[in-house]
Formats: structure tokens, sequence, C-alpha cells
């Protein structure tokens, strides 16, 4: 998306490019030393509460509906 303010603003070269301002903003949060931090420190909370999950999942379902 592309945002000016009129046809002198066109002809002047000053256009707003939101999408390329979004794609540098991105680069700058990934580079961020905090969020990359703040992204692994997510992944493995995610992983162990999936683990806990699926293990209180298992243990529940033993004795319930074992028919081997």
């Amino acid at each position: 998306m592309k945002l000016h303010f009129g046809s002198t603003a066109e002809k002047e070269g000053m256009l707003i490019d939101f999408e390329e301002m979004k794609k540098e903003y991105q680069r700058y949060e990934n580079w961020h030393p905090l969020t990359r931090m703040y992204k692994e420190k997510a992944q493995s909370q995610m992983q162990s509460v999936t683990s806990s999950l699926i293990e209180k999942t298992k243990k529940e379902a033993r004795g319930k509906f074992d028919f081997n």
C-alpha cells in the first residue's frame, strides 16, 4: 500500500510505502536481542506445557479405554 499527498508529492517522489516500512520494522524486531530471548523462552515454555499435557492425557487414558 502506498500513500501520497497529492500529485505533486508523487512527482517529487515523496511516496510512503507501508509494506516496505513494515518489512524493515520486522527485521529490526528479529535483530533485537530481547525479542530473540522472549521467543526462545516462549518456545521452551510451549514445549514443556505440550509435553506435560500429552503425558497427563496418556496417564488418564491408560485404564479407561484399554481394549488390548
